[in-house]
């Protein structure tokens, strides 16, 4: 999986491939980088995620049916340069890189 960012903080554009056709995707996103394993009782537990243990989910949504994501938004100001996010594909439990958000 891929994930990139395009246009000027705060409003850019989440640009996430190589997903499942259809399936479900998570984009995460934590203050810090460093190998977050996701614990039971939630998706894909077990995976060792490029974020650190401030993990939060974003938001969760449906690829479309080329296995791409493309979530235009406006994000706080306060997190540009400051967040890092990843994605995770809810399926196959495959993982995008890590990206900081600027």
């Amino acid at each position: 999986m891929g994930l990139s960012i395009s246009g000027s903080c705060p409003s850019v554009t989440f640009e996430i491939d190589g997903a499942v056709a259809n399936g479900q995707v998570a984009l995460l996103y934590a203050f810090g980088t460093g190998s977050f394993a996701i614990p039971n009782g939630y998706p894909c537990a077990g995976t060792i995620l490029g974020l650190d243990n401030s993990v939060t989910l974003g938001l969760r949504q449906s690829a479309n049916a080329a296995g791409t994501l493309t979530l235009p938004t406006n994000v706080p100001a306060g997190a540009c340069g400051q967040v890092y996010l990843q994605a995770l594909d809810l399926t196959s439990c495959g993982y995008s890189n890590v990206v900081l958000l600027q």
